[in-house]
């Protein structure tokens, strides 16, 4: 798929009749959106809250959501058995 072009499909045929299947987005393809900045910096922001962690208001420190200790994703593949990726050395 190329990024910011949605995957449409006509119901019956009915070009009145379009439904977006799929739209794959990366974030320099949601800056051509009036509030793709907003996205972006949420986005970046989220990325940092899940793997960085951060301070909590009173000087505390906020674990990331996803520790550093997980070497491996594992994804399930229904016809050739499981699919994993290595994070890092973390």
């Amino acid at each position: 798929m190329t990024p910011g072009i949605p995957y449409a499909c006509r119901l019956d045929g009915d070009d009145s009749q379009m439904i977006t299947v799929a739209c794959l987005h990366t974030l320099p393809s949601l800056l051509h959106y009036s509030d793709g900045q907003v996205i972006h910096d949420l986005a970046k922001e989220l990325l940092q809250l899940s793997w960085e962690g951060q301070l909590s208001q009173d000087g505390s420190v906020l674990p990331p959501v996803y520790p550093s200790t997980i070497r491996y994703i594992v994804i399930p593949r229904p016809t050739s058995g499981t699919l994993m990726y290595r994070l890092g050395d973390g």
